[in-house]
């Protein structure tokens, strides 16, 4: 079910791009580091979330998500922003630090909710880790599995159990 919806949410998202193309962007900078990507989008980034929970959800491209960032909070509270937008720009922000190798996960709940929640983790020169709404975490090693365990117990209290988490194309051309 996941990538049929990540594919038409792809759809979407460069769609939704190029009907907006007008608007104004700006390049995400090039930092020298994962916790520098984690730190410049943590100080940042404001979640507002999607409408209708997510059901209408798109990929807001990074370098207009990013313009916004800029501008400063008000503008940003202005736009539905979540988790895939968040991961998104932290995907093209750490595809830019060398030798780091970033990758979109979808993570799905088998609770029955529509709780999927998009992350970036990486390979960064023998580490892993992950950016998402809640920061910057380490990780042991980058299987689907250890994914799923941390966000489980992350956002267990609000009834989410990840049970998948599978590589999501990043939506946009570099």
């Amino acid at each position: 079910m996941i990538p049929i919806f990540n594919h038409f949410k792809s759809l979407w998202s460069r769609a939704n791009d190029w009907i907006k193309r007008g608007e104004p962007r700006a390049p995400v900078p090039t930092l020298i580091s994962p916790q520098a990507v984690a730190e410049y989008i943590g100080a940042r980034f404001i979640y507002t979330g999607d409408p209708l929970n997510g059901g209408a959800d798109f990929y807001l491209h990074p370098e207009r998500l990013h313009y916004a960032m800029l501008q400063g909070p008000e503008f940003v509270k202005r736009l539905a922003v979540d988790c895939d937008d968040l991961a998104s720009l932290a995907y093209l922000m750490l595809s830019k630090v060398h030798g780091c190798r970033p990758t979109l996960y979808t993570l799905e709940d088998s609770s029955g909710r529509w709780g999927h929640h998009v992350v970036c983790a990486y390979e960064w020169y023998g580490a892993a880790g992950v950016i998402d709404t809640n920061g910057h975490r380490r990780l042991l090693s980058l299987t689907p599995e250890q994914l799923c365990s941390m966000f489980t117990g992350i956002y267990m209290s609000r009834g989410y159990n990840y049970t998948a988490a599978l590589p999501t194309p990043y939506p946009f051309d570099h």
